[in-house]
């Protein structure tokens, strides 16, 4: 089997040696094929990507509901390699587990800007309390101070809905973000004044007190550990486990749940977990509960690059709010997607269930309360039923949820989410699961037994397998596909050198008759040859201008698709209390409290959806076609030349063999590549495209907020007339233009290869002359044998054949 690690060095070695003294033997020899030997060189180059080997496995759920509990099962019971709880929905970062031999942690920093967040938003906490002028926001831009400002109600909203009169909602986070850093712990006796947390963190940037407090000595190692941390910055840093576990689990609990965690940007833990060897990586992601911009953007990213997703649900099953996730973070979306025909069902669904280890002990202690003096049933048998039961829920639960997201999804798109829906109930599988048991089994300790009697009845190794065999079965597509590049590419190589070799071998008898041969295939084939070339031009054309045209069209459809979409839920949004929908708009249109409110993510996925299909059928149905209908014109084409030199009685059978293979190969090649570049840019799309949409909409919110439309006479019409007249609109408008620049711009990324590669069929009898006669006639003295150019052919080959074998291995 291939190592994977190191496939990305095979790659470059081999497509390095096929851009040597290789190329230019075949350019000065057969330089007709050389194009095909740098696409396919370009294909295999696809492999070489760092992480194309792994499979990201995200873990969504709520927070505390025991994503932690049930990853640490996954990969070491015995160990909290990730720290269970963490400080609840304080931060945004996801922990990322990955597979090393040698135990690793990798942590980069936010810096000393999330720092001067948190003392801005303390300040502006002391100042209102304490009725004072607020001081500038300093170093933060006008979108970070935005995002503050979002922490706090406005005094206005005071008879919409209920203020608390002290910490509250985000500000609350701020604070304990702030404790967290200062005195390691959120929580506690100690109750710390807030402008005292806000000097301290003054003081870990080096700044003046503006409160009149200096840092207690209980606090000085953390805000050392602080200063530290700033210092790294994004750069980060990375720690080898040495032989003691608990320095190091203790170094990954300090990152991921200890005093430096809201500082945080990105976190990866290597460990030699078996469940892990064939490249899965398993990713915690944030909590639901975290409300600003942040979490949205990570959590959002790591769904639409997974494969799977696996939510995590207690014993209530799928709850509105772990079935809104599944939208509101992009999955539901994510599958519309996919390339036109694709067999791929990614991102996948596991829904694990966990906390049925409590069901069963709740159960089995009602049953003896009603029935005393019963023999009570065996607590695994109450276990066996809970899980039973629990499956069917989710899986009815979740029918519900995709049924409702098809009645809820434009009339023009349903056809295809149903379709994607079901590909998704299909491949979906639900494991009910005790990781808490499952630990105590392994553990054996007598003081605290488990109540299950073998590994397989914590249904954690059923869980782990099915992992398992999505990352065998990723590792098996990849090798497979990468050993049809290379041997396509080699295979193409081997072809040429054998015409070469022939070219070297030939006398002057030989150039002869191959001129005549050459005379008799024009007299056969030009008329197809000539029939040909318009539907060579006709094609470019298709991808020069018809699918350009078709993409403005398909945006534009579908951009009404979504407008229409939008207005109906603007209407949902006039059922909110003028004070909510009012500090909705203020806040950059995001509101969390009684009812959540995300009119950023909201309107970007109302228009993801159409324009996902919009990609589909206005890029990638239309590029894989034409480029299927060109490749069974050439094949039309070049089947007439093999039945003319299946006639002739001067052409070597060897050099018919080649030809046909070769004229697979060519049909293959356009086939393959539509398939290819179709399969990249329906990655590029699922990851970009949402993400380009929320910006202008919170530009927009605060617009209209900054030319005092929030206040007043009036508000609630204007707020309305905003919402229907010049918000959705103008958000139409952006949708429009930056789908359709991004599609535009992505296509013709690859317009430039595949045009390129259909360029050595300008002339088609002339390059299917080549490839089955060789080149036009050479002067005698390039055409006489030359033993030192055999010699470097041969070596050459030598070298290919050892490449072969190492990539067959």
């Amino acid at each position: 089997m291939i190592d994977l690690s190191r496939l990305p060095e095979q790659v470059d070695r081999i497509t390095t040696w096929a851009s040597g003294p290789l190329t230019a033997m075949i350019e000065r020899w057969e330089p007709q094929r050389l194009p095909a030997v740098t696409e396919l060189c370009s294909d295999l180059r696809r492999f070489a990507v760092a992480d194309r080997a792994q499979l990201p496995i995200c873990f969504l759920g709520n927070s505390g509901v025991g994503k932690s509990t049930l990853i640490n099962s996954l990969i070491d019971p015995r160990l909290q390699v990730v720290p269970q709880g963490g400080i609840g929905p304080l931060t945004a970062q996801a922990t990322v587990v990955r597979y090393s031999a040698a135990p690793y942690l990798r942590a980069t920093y936010h810096g000393p800007r999330r720092i001067n967040q948190l003392v801005f938003a303390l300040d502006r906490y002391c100042e209102r309390q304490r009725d004072i002028a607020r001081q500038p926001a300093g170093p933060l831009d006008p979108a970070e101070e935005r995002e503050i400002e979002l922490a706090f109600p406005l005094t206005e909203e005071q008879g919409s809905e209920p203020v608390e009169a002290s910490l509250h909602g985000r500000i609350r986070s701020y604070v304990s973000q702030a404790k967290q850093l200062v005195t390691g712990r959120q929580f506690g006796s100690d109750e710390l004044p807030v402008d005292y947390l806000a000097d301290c963190l003054r003081s870990a940037l080096g700044n003046r007190s503006r409160w009149g407090h200096s840092p207690l000595s209980d606090h000085a190692p953390f805000l050392n550990q602080l200063v530290d941390a700033i210092g790294v910055g994004e750069e980060g840093r990375r720690w080898s486990k040495t032989d003691d576990d608990h320095m190091f689990l203790g170094e990954v609990a300090r990152h991921a749940s200890g005093s430096i965690a809201p500082l945080i940007r990105s976190l990866e833990v290597g460990w030699p977990a078996n469940s892990l060897r064939d490249g899965l990586v398993l990713v915690d992601l944030p909590g639901i509960g975290i409300a600003n911009d942040e979490y949205r953007s990570v959590t959002s990213a790591w769904i639409r690059r997974a494969t799977a997703v696996v939510l995590v649900v207690d014993r209530s099953g799928v709850t509105e709010a772990s079935a809104d996730l599944l939208r509101t973070t992009g999955f539901l979306n994510s599958i519309l997607h996919r390339a036109p025909d694709s067999t791929s069902v990614s991102p996948l669904l596991r829904v694990v269930a966990v906390k049925l280890d409590d069901v069963a002990s709740d159960e089995r202690k009602a049953l003896r309360t009603q029935n005393p003096g019963a023999p009570a049933p065996a607590w695994m048998a109450v276990f066996r039923s809970a899980c039973e039961r629990s499956q069917g829920l989710i899986r009815n639960q979740l029918t519900q949820v995709f049924d409702q997201s098809v009645v809820e999804a434009p009339a023009e798109t349903q056809s295809d989410r149903r379709d994607a829906l079901e590909q998704i109930v299909k491949s979906m599988e639900v494991h009910p699961v005790s990781a808490i048991e499952y630990r105590k089994l392994l553990e054996e300790d007598p003081e605290d037994a488990a109540k299950i009697k073998t590994p397989e009845d914590s249904g954690i190794p059923a869980l782990t397998e099915s992992l398992n065999m999505l990352a065998q079965q990723h590792r098996r597509e990849l090798v497979d596909a990468y050993r049809l590049a290379a041997q396509q590419l080699f295979e193409t190589i081997d072809r040429a050198l054998a015409r070469v070799q022939d070219e070297l071998s030939s006398d002057e008898r030989q150039i002869a008759r191959l001129t005549q041969l050459r005379g008799s295939l024009d007299a056969a084939v030009r008329p197809a040859a000539d029939a040909l070339k318009p539907r060579l031009g006709a094609t470019r054309e298709r991808l020069r201008a018809t699918i350009p045209q078709s993409i403005e069209t398909e945006v534009e459809r579908n951009v009404s698709i979504a407008d229409r979409k939008v207005r109906q839920y603007f209407l949902s949004l006039r059922e909110l209390p003028w004070g909510t929908l009012r500090a909705t708009i203020r806040r950059g249109g995001v509101w969390v409290r009684s009812r959540p409110v995300d009119l950023p993510n909201e309107l970007a996925l109302r228009f993801e959806e159409p324009l996902a299909i919009a990609w589909r059928r206005g890029v990638l149905l239309p590029l894989q076609k034409a480029l299927h209908e060109f490749g069974t014109d050439i094949g039309r084409f070049l089947g007439k030349v093999i039945v003319w030199a299946k006639a002739q009685g001067g052409v070597d059978a060897a050099h018919i063999q080649r030809f046909e293979s070769e004229a697979e190969a060519e049909v293959k090649s356009l086939v393959n590549r539509g398939d290819l570049v179709t399969g990249d840019l329906t990655k590029i799309a699922k990851q970009h495209l949402h993400a380009g949409l929320q910006e202008e909409i919170r530009g927009a919110c605060q617009e209209f907020i900054d030319a005092g439309h929030g206040v007043g006479t009036g508000v609630m019409r204007r707020m309305h007339e905003f919402l229907d007249q010049e918000l959705a609109p103008r958000i139409a408008q952006v949708a429009r233009t930056t789908a359709t620049r991004f599609f535009r711009q992505s296509y013709d990324d690859v317009l430039v290869q595949v045009v390129s590669g259909l360029q050595r069929f300008n002339d088609p009898l002339a390059y299917a002359s080549a490839l089955l006669l060789g080149g036009q006639e050479r002067t005698a003295d390039g055409a006489a044998p030359r033993l030192d150019e055999l010699d470097r052919l041969r070596a050459i080959l030598g070298e290919m054949a050892a490449f072969q074998a190492e990539v067959n291995a």
